[in-house]
């Protein structure tokens, strides 16, 4: 055997004949979901499982104590909308080099954008085989990012629409809200107070508080509803 072909069936390790593995780990509260996809992943050569969390909290340690290449992350945690996108945030902080995968069961264009401006490297449906989820894992690793067909249609509707245009005058004046400002705001839509909005987002009380300031410093508001009704007008939050 050539020096070439050699080289070609070596891993990162030097082993000959075998296939560099992808790392991944999975934060999902549905034990259903969990479990096949652990079995996709382990009648996989090219992948496995290294871990799993089913919170924000666990989620974070997870990642900082295992370093995955891949995080597949539920947006929908607990049942709480954007939950996920504490965990994305916190993966492209701790790990650049980690490529989060969002997964969700809704087409929802307020939970999709703030997955992407966390850092998602992809959103695709939880509805599709753990075999196609593997798939997607693939093309992650492999720079790619992959989108589910309605989600895609969901995006291109929306940068179609007036609300990019008020994102963009937002964002060209210093005025666009973080993905964590927006999360704050969509928990505050549904009537949350601060605690439990500090609960839900994995953070303290006063890190809520200071989003809270900060969108009212942006929006150029002095109360929550004055700040909904101005980010659901710039299009970052739906009506």
């Amino acid at each position: 055997m050539n020096n070439k072909l050699t080289d070609l069936l070596q891993d990162s390790s030097g082993t000959p004949g075998a296939l560099p593995v992808t790392r991944v780990m999975l934060v999902d509260d549905a034990p259903k979901f969990i479990a096949g996809m652990q079995s996709a992943l382990a009648s996989s050569p090219d992948l496995t499982c290294i871990g799993t969390a089913h919170t924000v909290a666990t989620a974070r340690l997870q990642v900082e104590r295992l370093a995955p290449d891949v995080v597949v992350v539920d947006m929908e945690l607990g049942g709480h909308p954007l939950a996920g996108v504490a965990v994305i945030a916190h993966v492209r902080e701790v790990l650049p080099d980690c490529e989060p995968l969002a997964v969700t069961v809704f087409d929802d264009i307020s939970m999709v954008l703030a997955a992407v401006r966390a850092g998602a490297s992809g959103i695709v449906h939880k509805v599709h085989t753990a075999e196609d989820l593997c798939s997607q894992i693939r093309v992650v690793r492999g720079g790619g990012s992959p989108i589910s067909p309605s989600i895609a249609r969901l995006l291109l509707k929306h940068l179609s629409g007036n609300a990019i245009a008020g994102y963009a005058a937002g964002a060209s004046d210093g005025t666009a809200l973080s993905a964590n400002e927006v999360q704050m705001l969509r928990f505050a839509t549904k009537g949350f107070t601060h605690d439990e909005i500090a609960r839900h987002m994995g953070v303290s009380r006063n890190t809520v508080l200071t989003y809270a300031k900060r969108c009212y410093r942006k929006l150029q508001v002095h109360s929550r509803t004055e700040a909904i009704y101005e980010a659901r007008r710039m299009g970052w939050l739906p009506d």
